[in-house]
């Protein structure tokens, strides 16, 4: 598919998300009618059929069935549409159905970072390196770890406004429709738990790869301060799992770390695409080499000669 119709198709479900964003946020302050509602969850439904039509779409226009992600645009839009089905079973849950407003306007993020992805800095994947199965073991890592970054710092986000409207004492009767605070802090752990482990796996996978590859960290000096943001990242996440067990590291402080640890992996991923790579296996394909071109097959004109 070309990448105008795909920028095109993710600016429409931007402006979709970002409207359905402030019904859903209006319902924080007060009961939303129960077709708003409705409609609210109708439109997030819709919006994750869109996104696996339009990665369909784009796998099937690829030609390589063998590789279902072809560049970073579908990457983001894999991830936009497992947090949609995320939040939607999120609103059949009970009192957690106004997660959604939390979560609805990082999905618009994700649509507008796929139009930018698409647009502006589109690199496809080359999965033709010497460690092809590693290569996909940390894409697989990386995307689904962001998801689960991503599911936690909603959360987190969540809590905090919880935890302020609750300080405050402001509208008890409100607050009684908001999640309970023990089930954000525990929806953040859990996402963090999980999303460290594929994410580990995903890094154990980077460096394999790029262990094979080692011209590229020499022909680009700016990939050292995207391991150091990766290894932060880590580390952040290391410690919303295991400081849990602590009185002084939880609820408020967690969901911050959480969020920190969240920014890190954007920057980084801001890092890879908005950087020029000349070597790394999951770039573009690099141009085709220069052959030179011998004397004696060249014309009497200068011209090269064409050969049989």
């Amino acid at each position: 598919m070309d990448q105008p119709i795909t920028s095109i198709i993710l600016m429409a479900m931007t402006a979709v998300t970002l409207g359905t964003s402030g019904f859903a946020v209006r319902g924080l302050r007060r009961r939303n009618p129960p077709g708003t509602t409705r409609a609210v969850t109708v439109a997030m439904t819709l919006l994750v059929v869109a996104s696996a039509a339009l990665l369909g779409a784009r796998w099937w226009h690829s030609g390589e069935l063998s590789q279902p992600l072809h560049a970073h645009v579908d990457g983001l839009v894999l991830i936009a549409m497992l947090l949609g089905l995320a939040l939607v079973f999120l609103r059949w849950r009970p009192r957690m159905l106004t997660v959604s407003a939390f979560g609805l306007p990082v999905l618009g993020f994700l649509y507008a970072w796929a139009v930018c992805a698409a647009a502006w800095t589109y690199k496809p994947f080359r999965l033709d390196s010497l460690t092809p199965v590693w290569t996909w073991l940390h894409l697989i890592g990386v995307y689904v770890g962001t998801l689960c970054f991503v599911i936690g710092t909603v959360a987190a986000v969540a809590y905090l406004y919880v935890h302020r409207r609750i300080k405050r004492k402001d509208d008890p009767a409100g607050i009684g429709r908001l999640p309970p605070l023990e089930s954000l802090e525990n929806l953040v752990v859990r996402s963090a738990t999980v999303g460290f482990a594929v994410l580990s796996i995903g890094l154990a996978g980077g460096i394999v790869t790029i262990s094979q590859q080692t011209d590229a960290v020499q022909a680009n000096a700016w990939m050292i301060t995207k391991y150091a943001l990766a290894g932060a990242v880590w580390l952040l996440y290391a410690l919303v799992i295991n400081l849990r067990f602590t009185t002084s590291f939880r609820g408020v402080r967690a969901a911050w770390l959480s969020i920190a640890g969240l920014a890190l992996l954007v920057a980084t991923y801001g890092l890879v695409t908005a950087l020029p790579s000349r070597t790394s296996g999951l770039d573009a394909t690099p141009p085709p080499p220069i052959t030179a071109v011998s004397a004696d097959t060249r014309d009497q004109h200068g011209g090269p000669r064409c050969v049989s």
